[in-house]
């Protein structure tokens, strides 16, 4: 018997060039989440551990989207996203979401002052993170992959 089977979101293909997406997380676990699901929904990713592989990796892997865990094990994502703010030849490139399992109530407005631009719990849903990334896209002005302004 054959069932009414609906696609998951997560089959869907991406419109456009992929993401470039800069996955920065202490916990190899959680990097293989996020890199499996942008994998499934059409994007390309660099996983790192910690804030200053974050800044070397930039250097040849110019991302669009950096997924920036802020309970990093060495310099915090809050510090390394201010850094990579400050060093940015755009404003809003890379676009920086920071991300928590255990969020703090000042963390959002922590976040915003550092110069992250969006904030995601780590729920293991992708449909939050793809909400994340269309997010990006229409505030970015739809500009990724190779026609994008990179830091």
């Amino acid at each position: 018997m054959v069932t009414d089977l609906k696609p998951s979101p997560l089959d869907a293909a991406v419109p456009g060039p992929a993401w470039r997406v800069l996955v920065v997380d202490g916990n190899s676990v959680n990097q293989r989440l996020w890199a499996h699901m942008l994998r499934r929904l059409g994007h390309k990713s660099l996983s790192v551990a910690d804030g200053w592989e974050a800044i070397d990796a930039l250097a040849v892997f110019p991302a669009d989207v950096i997924l920036m865990d802020l309970d990093l094990p060495d310099s915090g994502g809050f510090e390394s996203a201010l850094y990579i703010r400050e060093q940015a030849r755009h404003p809003a490139r890379p676009w920086i979401i920071g991300t928590t399992i255990h969020p703090e109530p000042e963390d959002y407005d922590r976040a915003m002052q550092v110069g992250m631009n969006d904030f995601l719990l780590k729920s293991g849903q992708a449909e939050a993170l793809e909400r994340a990334l269309h997010y990006a896209e229409k505030s970015m002005g739809g500009a990724r992959g190779a026609s994008a302004p990179h830091v």
